[in-house]
């Protein structure tokens, strides 16, 4: 799938956390997985993350229990607090935890929503200036912004 436009909402949450470094990753289609409460994650493909990420690829792989506290925000600009995990079987990355079904709740999805329409995550990434001399070595704190979107 071809990069989405960057919604207004993404440019000014990257402006108001001091952000740089803004990137489209995936739009990847909802599978009702994606928004099932059991799963509780959202897959994306292992290039589209693996093609922005730097260090934290060395600390996600192969640390499923682990992963990486991310920050995540809806359209609503709601924070959501996740994880980014590396699946090695399966061979892909997931944004999981409570706080990816808060996103899903912010969207106002149902598992019957994904069967009657196609949405889609488009989702995009960028680096937050934290302070402590993160910003020194080029490597800011990650953030996500998801947006879904029917099509």
């Amino acid at each position: 799938m071809e990069a989405a436009e960057v919604p207004a909402w993404v440019v000014e949450r990257v402006r108001a956390e001091g952000g740089y470094g803004l990137r489209y990753m995936a739009a990847k289609k909802v599978t009702k997985t994606d928004v099932n409460g059991h799963h509780r994650r959202l897959q994306l493909p292992k290039a589209a993350v693996e093609g922005f990420m730097r260090e934290e690829v060395r600390e996600v792989m192969g640390e499923k229990s682990k992963g990486l506290g991310v920050r995540v925000y809806d359209r609503l600009e709601y924070e959501h607090g996740i994880r980014l995990q590396y699946w090695g079987r399966n061979g892909y990355y997931t944004l999981c935890g409570v706080g990816w079904m808060e996103v899903v709740e912010a969207y106002g999805i149902q598992p019957e929503d994904v069967k009657e329409k196609d949405l889609v995550a488009n989702v995009w990434s960028f680096r937050r200036r934290d302070g402590g001399g993160e910003e020194d070595e080029g490597v800011g704190k990650l953030v996500f912004a998801v947006d879904v979107v029917a099509c």
